[in-house]
């Protein structure tokens, strides 16, 4: 969640080079991120139609309109917003070094090369985001791609599949390294409503849910006892492959997500949704609040 921010104020560009004082800086950073967030990523995660009803009709589920009150709930944190596990791809371009390579998350936050005897970090250019050839654009903009020598970086549908890779995670020994295991565990814990609960509860507020069927729920082998009572993460991960085939969250899913990211933003009154001043400063088009992950990337390129 940090990585526009650590961007934008890489070098202290804005305050060196734009002259902002640090308040403005500061404030510069969290509206570019707030507005990606809002404005390029949750349509794309929830669909535009969800994100403009929810704005249109209000939320039903996250009433939060305080900053004092606002919190982050369970089934958000422990089910629903865990569909990006579903979308991680086999292989990735990650860089001119490792532009065809086998889904490694050492390769996304480690260090081919270790780290140096006395400690700190050994940055060095085939480091895996921080290597030749725009890396970090490569999972952006995949159009600069070679189709013939790169990874296709596009990312995968949200379904109730997920990558081999998963299956198999790099842990310490005698931990679980299966994550849809770790996440089935996590959610049991957590004490989380199934999805049938989730659903009932959603449309007992008015809100239009569909519920999946018994045949739905039990596609791609799943286990009978699973028809009735299903992890509000699978249901999440099957609702969307079901309703948008893959290409957003489904309606439980795609609400409870939607409704805590904009009501997060909605109650602060110091966020983009609520701004009483000017932008101090800008990417992308002035006349709106829109920006883009891409002008950021282009912002650090400069």
């Amino acid at each position: 969640d940090y990585a526009v921010a650590i961007a934008l104020m890489k070098e202290n560009k804005l305050i060196n080079e734009k002259g902002l004082n640090f308040n403005d800086a500061k404030k510069t950073v969290l509206w570019h991120y707030q507005s990606i967030v809002k404005n390029e990523f949750l349509p794309k995660i929830i669909g535009k139609e969800r994100v403009k009803s929810i704005e249109v009709k209000g939320r039903k589920v996250f009433t939060a309109n305080k900053i004092e009150d606002v919190f982050m709930p369970l089934e958000y944190s422990g089910a629903c917003y865990r569909f990006g596990h579903s979308m991680v791809r086999e292989r990735y371009s990650f860089n001119d070094f490792f532009n065809d390579t086998n889904s490694n998350f050492l390769l996304f936050f480690g260090f081919p090369q270790g780290r140096r005897p006395n400690g700190g970090h050994q940055i060095t250019e085939i480091w895996s985001l921080q290597g030749n050839g725009n890396s970090l654009l490569r999972f952006f903009d995949p159009s600069i791609l070679n189709p013939i020598l790169d990874a296709d970086n596009f990312s995968g549908k949200i379904d109730s599949k997920l990558p081999s890779v998963l299956f198999n995670l790099e842990v310490s020994p005698g931990q679980n390294n299966v994550l849809a295991h770790r996440n089935l565990l996590s959610g049991q814990r957590l004490e989380l409503p199934n999805g049938q609960q989730a659903v009932k509860a959603l449309q007992d507020l008015g809100l239009n849910i569909t519920k999946l069927t018994e045949t739905e729920i039990l596609g791609n082998n799943a286990p009978n006892e699973i028809a009735e009572n299903t992890p509000l993460w699978y249901y999440i991960l099957k609702e969307a492959e079901v309703q948008t085939k893959g290409e957003t969250l489904g309606d439980v899913g795609g609400t409870i997500v939607g409704e805590t990211i904009i009501g997060l933003l909605e109650s602060d009154k110091t966020s983009l949704l609520n701004k009483t001043s000017e932008w101090p400063f800008k990417l992308g088009n002035v006349n709106n609040d829109i920006v883009s992950i891409i002008d950021i990337l282009e912002f650090i390129e400069d």
